[in-house]
């Protein structure tokens, strides 16, 4: 099963379960990509998810010069976050979910 398959079958159970409890709010899908090489992301923004999310600082600025040509990304940092690398994240993401 590929990746779009897979995001369908997750959409499919987001939207019934919305039913189910009668929310109609919309949900963003986050992808998290962290260890994952720069090809995910690729397919990741190909198949519509738009939020990459990353816990290392480091890991995120060498894969994020190569966002230029995906202009609806949204950078998102997810997890702990150490005080000497505050500057560094606010620099490279657009949000900050810790």
């Amino acid at each position: 099963m590929n990746l779009k398959e897979k995001l369908k079958g997750i959409r499919s159970n987001i939207s019934s379960a919305q039913e189910k409890v009668g929310i109609g709010h919309p949900v963003e899908i986050v992808g998290v990509t962290k260890t994952h090489p720069f090809s995910f992301i690729e397919k990741s923004y190909n198949s519509n998810i738009y939020s990459i999310g990353e816990n290392k600082v480091q890991e995120a600025e060498k894969k994020f010069d190569s966002f230029k040509k995906m202009p609806k990304i949204e950078r998102r940092f997810i997890g702990h976050l150490q005080s000497n690398k505050v500057r560094k994240c606010l620099s490279l993401f657009d949000t900050v979910d810790t």
